[in-house]
C-alpha cells in the first residue's frame, strides 16, 4: 500500500511539472497578444489591436513597445487625452525616451499645458540639447517666459533666432 502512495505522489508530481512546463509564462502571453495587436492594426482593425493592447497591459504592464502602439494607434483616433496618458506612461517608465516627451510636449502646447511643456521640454533639454527639435523647444520655451515678462528686447531677439532656425 506504501508503494502506491509514494509513486501516486511521484506521479502527480510529474504530471503537475508537465503541467506547468507546457504553460506559458505571462510575459509569453503578454507578447502574443500584442503581435495579434500589430496584425490587427495592420489591417485596419483598430478597436480589435487596442483590445488587444489592453490584454498586452493585463499581463505586462511594462510592455514598452505595446505602449508606444496604444499610444500611437490612439493618437491616430484623435484621442489626444488618451494617447497623452499612454505617452506619458511610457515616458516614466523609460525617463530618457526622446520621441514620446516630444510627442507630450507638442499635445500639451496644442492643450496650453504650459506646466507640461515646462515639465517635458526642461527634460528633453537634458536627454538631447542639441537636437534641432529640442532646440525648436526651448526656443518656444523662452519665448513664452519673455511675453509673460514682458521682455520686448528678449522677445525681438527670440524672433530673429527662430528665423535662424
Amino acid at each position: 500500500m506504501r508503494f502506491f502512495r509514494r509513486s501516486s505522489h511521484v506521479i502527480f508530481t510529474i504530471v503537475a511539472l508537465i503541467g506547468l512546463a507546457a504553460c506559458e509564462s505571462a510575459e509569453e502571453r503578454a507578447e502574443a497578444h500584442y503581435q495579434r495587436a500589430l496584425f490587427m492594426a495592420e489591417e485596419g482593425d483598430v478597436d480589435r489591436a487596442i483590445v488587444e493592447l489592453r490584454n498586452v497591459f493585463n499581463l505586462d504592464s511594462t510592455h514598452l513597445d505595446a505602449r508606444r502602439k496604444m499610444a500611437e494607434l490612439l493618437l491616430a483616433q484623435d484621442n489626444r487625452a488618451g494617447a497623452y496618458q499612454q505617452y506619458l506612461m511610457l515616458a516614466e517608465q523609460a525617463h530618457d525616451d526622446l520621441v514620446s516627451r516630444i510627442i507630450l510636449i507638442e499635445l500639451a502646447f496644442l492643450d496650453a499645458n504650459w506646466d507640461e511643456v515646462e515639465r517635458h521640454g526642461a527634460r528633453v533639454g537634458e536627454i538631447a540639447p542639441d537636437k534641432p527639435a529640442v532646440e525648436a523647444i526651448q526656443l518656444v520655451r523662452e519665448y513664452r517666459a519673455a511675453t509673460l515678462d514682458r521682455d520686448t528686447a528678449l522677445l525681438t531677439d527670440l524672433g530673429l533666432r527662430a528665423e535662424d532656425m
